[in-house]
């Protein structure tokens, strides 16, 4: 058989390996478009992204970082397939020297071996960690509103047998999702930001002495609308606060930029409303 031969007959293997690889991206990229219509939680949601690559296709590492509002520090967000101590120690790379050249650069960074890459290897206390296998490393980054905010990184999706081309171009897409959600969430908090400002105004007005006094028509039943208002948007006022305890893992710090408050005012709403981290009694 010549050379030609085998390569036509070859065709139909690629094309099927093609449609299977179609495939596992549309049900990834609807199980993920799933996620970020329904979640209501950032770090919840972003782990649950994570999640999907890993049982849609052949991820098995995955972190994903994002940078604060000063654009100056980078955290974990979320995390798959890592050990405690990999966790701790970033064991997948994502130190700051490789995630601000994703960000500079706004591009992909590929590694196909990481104990070939010294930019890993000059990293001593991740070497206690590394296996002996070949470990790839591929990293694209999140842009919101055409600037760079995080760095979402994997190890393969598709395979040894797929290419890192493919790898990349659909890491990509799954980037563009997560900002997509990224912004959503911007969008709940300002509103969420707004009602508690509304909320705050409402209650000084009503404990004003004169305010009742002010209303034209003033009745018993008013005064229970105002006071039913009142009592709605402080109860939206504790669940919003609860949640961002949540999100931050009860880090009050971070729970407070993430509402736009002192750690004064959130200590000040935690004592208010009596909120403990779960099994804290």
């Amino acid at each position: 058989m010549t050379q030609i031969e085998n390569c036509v007959d070859s065709i139909p293997l690629l094309s099927a390996k093609v449609s299977e690889v179609e495939a596992l991206e549309l049900r990834a990229i609807y199980e993920i478009s799933q996620v970020v219509g329904s979640a209501l939680h950032l770090d919840k949601a972003l782990s649950q992204i994570l999640y999907v690559l890993h049982t849609t296709l052949s991820m098995e590492r995955a972190t994903l970082v994002l940078l604060d509002e000063t654009d100056t520090i980078l955290s974990i967000r979320a995390s798959y397939g890592l050990t405690h101590k990999e966790d701790k120690w970033d064991i997948f790379g994502l130190n700051e020297a490789v995630c601000m050249k994703i960000l500079q650069t706004c591009s992909p960074f590929v590694v196909q071996d990481i104990h070939s890459e010294p930019v890993f290897l000059n990293m001593i206390q991740y070497q206690c960690f590394l296996s002996k296998d070949e470990l790839s490393f591929i990293g694209v980054p999140i842009i919101l509103r055409k600037k760079p905010v995080g760095v979402v990184a994997v190890d393969r999706l598709f395979g040894p047998e797929v290419s890192f081309e493919e790898d990349i171009r659909f890491l990509t897409k799954v980037a563009i999702l997560i900002a997509q959600f990224l912004k959503l969430h911007q969008t709940i908090c300002c509103k969420e930001k707004s009602l508690m400002e509304e909320n705050r105004s409402l209650r000084a007005e009503v404990r004003r002495p004169h305010s009742r006094r002010n209303i034209i028509g003033a009745s018993k039943a008013i005064y229970e609308v105002l006071e039913k208002r009142t009592r709605s948007l402080k109860d939206l006022e504790r669940e919003e606060v609860e949640a961002a305890l949540r999100r931050h893992g009860w880090v009050q710090v971070r729970a407070a930029r993430d509402l736009g408050l002192t750690q004064r005012q959130i200590g000040y709403r935690i004592k208010k409303y009596g909120l403990r981290p779960p099994g804290s009694g």
